[in-house]
Order: structure tokens, then C-alpha cells, then sequence
């Protein structure tokens, strides 16, 4: 293949070969790191997620309104998302667990993925 190539040429292709298989090395590592893994979601081409959701937060009792919510997750309380659901709870789930972590939190979350069946996630710590 590389036989009768200039010894440019030659660096080139190794070069390129180097970077794609950094790049497989890199997807590999963030899907089996045992720390990071579990927030992770495989992509290694376009986004092509539809996800429709509503969220129900009470803190402490208080059934967050729109604004309050909005105020709280800077998010909609209903909305239309282009991200895998997981991103989403992940995303809660640590807002929880840093900023609102002295709070009593249970949070309701209602999504449609692909137009597929409804699923209902809840949460709640304190």
C-alpha cells in the first residue's frame, strides 16, 4: 500500500490513522470509565432524539410553579428536548445533589422518547 509512497506521504497517512484511532480510543474510554460511564450515552453520529417531557418538582413541600421551576433547573417545566433522557435526570440529579442538596426534593418527571410510550421517572431525596 505505502510501498512505493514519499516518505511525506507515508507520515500523512500514519498521522491520520493516529488521529481515528485517538478519536475510537477517546468514545471507548468515556463508555467503560467506571466514574463517568453511568452518565455517559453512546453518539457517535448526529443527534436524532425527540424527547417531549413535563417535570412535577416539590422542594420542602412546595409544588414548584412554572416560574419557580424555571428559576430553580433554569429549564421549562414542559418542553420539547433534543438530547437523550438520561442527559435530562442526569441533569436533575445533580442539580440535587450539589445545589439542592439541603432540600427535601422529590421530582416527577413524565417523557416521551421518539413518540414512544410515556415513561415516569421519580426522584427524591431529604
Amino acid at each position: 500500500m505505502l510501498s512505493g509512497a514519499l516518505p511525506f506521504d507515508r507520515l500523512r497517512v500514519y498521522a491520520g490513522m493516529a488521529l481515528v484511532l485517538a478519536q475510537l480510543g477517546a468514545v471507548v474510554f468515556a463508555h467503560v470509565d467506571v466514574k463517568r460511564g453511568a452518565a455517559r450515552y453512546f453518539a457517535w453520529a448526529p443527534n436524532d432524539y425527540s424527547v417531549d417531557y413535563s417535570i412535577r418538582a416539590t422542594v420542602n413541600g412546595h409544588l414548584l410553579d412554572a416560574r419557580e421551576f424555571g428559576e430553580r433547573y433554569r429549564l421549562p417545566e414542559r418542553d420539547f428536548y433534543e438530547d437523550p433522557p438520561q442527559r435530562l435526570l442526569h441533569y436533575l440529579r445533580r442539580y440535587e445533589s450539589t445545589y439542592g442538596r439541603h432540600d427535601r426534593t422529590s421530582l416527577v418527571v413524565r417523557y416521551r422518547l421518539d413518540g414512544h410510550r410515556p415513561v415516569v421517572w421519580r426522584w427524591s431525596h431529604g
